[in-house]
């Protein structure tokens, strides 16, 4: 397979935030990593609750617009996604699909300048962070396979 360089194509939109997949946590279901990554950022669970209702571009426009109020956030947020990506690839169909793409690089390229969990796809400069948790995702469901 290919490497996968963004996930903004008809073949790769399923591995981004963006779309739609139920994350359960504490007994609230959000209709997306993106949301329950949002939702993170605030100790109110009535504010959770409200993301969790939210379309998943809205939740991202949720938190640009009101203060953060998790002070625990910043240094748990790569924890934070690992929990959403291995909610999301333990369901299917993404489970399969995402065994399906094999060993290949997984990148979050983009063109808004998120260079922590992306790519820029001008400049090729980022950490990909969220590619490297997915492909740990996959490693493991892999490894759980191999059992």
């Amino acid at each position: 397979m290919e490497d996968i360089l963004t996930f903004t194509t008809d073949d790769t939109r399923w591995l981004s935030n963006m779309y739609y997949v139920g994350i359960e946590y504490n007994g609230l279901v959000y209709p997306s990593t993106e949301n329950f990554y949002q939702a993170m950022k605030y100790k109110s669970e009535l504010t959770r609750k409200l993301i969790s209702t939210l379309k998943p571009q809205e939740a991202k426009m949720y938190s640009k617009n009101n203060t953060m109020t998790n002070d625990k956030f910043e240094e748990r947020k790569l924890e934070i996604m690992l929990y959403a990506q291995r909610k999301k690839y333990s369901q299917e169909p993404f489970k399969s699909k995402l065994l399906s793409i094999g060993d290949c690089l997984i990148e979050e390229g983009n063109w808004w300048g998120d260079k922590f969990w992306g790519v820029d796809i001008k400049t090729r400069e980022g950490e990909n962070h969220l590619g490297k948790i997915i492909m740990q995702v996959r490693e493991e469901l892999n490894n759980d396979n191999s059992k």
